[in-house]
This record gives structure tokens, sequence and C-alpha cells, in this order.
């Protein structure tokens, strides 16, 4: 699971040209990572993902998906696309 859910992050990272601060999974996910992924979740672990997991009802999300629900001051569109607020930014709807 814990692959799956960085190779959703990586995909967002290409896609878009930057990393995603969040993954969204269902409680079956979680369930899974604490059990075959424990060390993400010790007390004064050292690991990083580098985005923060958000658990969302399973009928609401079958598969981890990665968002961006913070953009950077320095980070604009080039491509004359205009940037919109809110979860079209984040994919999620």
């Amino acid at each position: 699971m814990l692959d799956y859910i960085l190779n959703t992050a990586q995909t967002f990272e290409r896609e878009h040209g930057i990393a995603p601060d969040v993954i969204y999974i269902n409680p079956l996910h979680y369930e899974q990572l604490t059990r075959y992924s424990p060390e993400i979740f010790t007390t004064g672990n050292t690991l990083q993902l580098g985005f923060r997991l958000v658990i969302v009802p399973a009928n609401v999300l079958a598969h981890p998906m990665a968002s961006l629900l913070v953009v950077p001051h320095d980070w604009q569109a080039d491509d004359g696309v205009q940037q919109q607020a809110g979860s079209d930014v984040a994919g999620w709807r």
C-alpha cells in the first residue's frame, strides 16, 4: 500500500510539476498501512513522507488520490491557464 501511495504522489508531481501536499486515503488503506508499514506511525519516527494523509470515507474514495491544497506563492502557471481556488485545483469534485 505504501508503494502505491508513493507512486500516486510521484505521478501527481510528474503531471503537475509540483509535489502534492496531501494524499487522500480511505479507512481500508489506512488499516493496510498500519498493518504492513507500522514504522510510519511510530512515536519519534524520523521518516517523512513529504505529504499529509487525509482519511475520507470509503464510499467517497476507492483509490488513493494526490492533491495540492497550498499553492506556493512563487509558483504560477506560465501556460496562460487561469488557476482556480478550492476543489478544482485539488482535482477533488
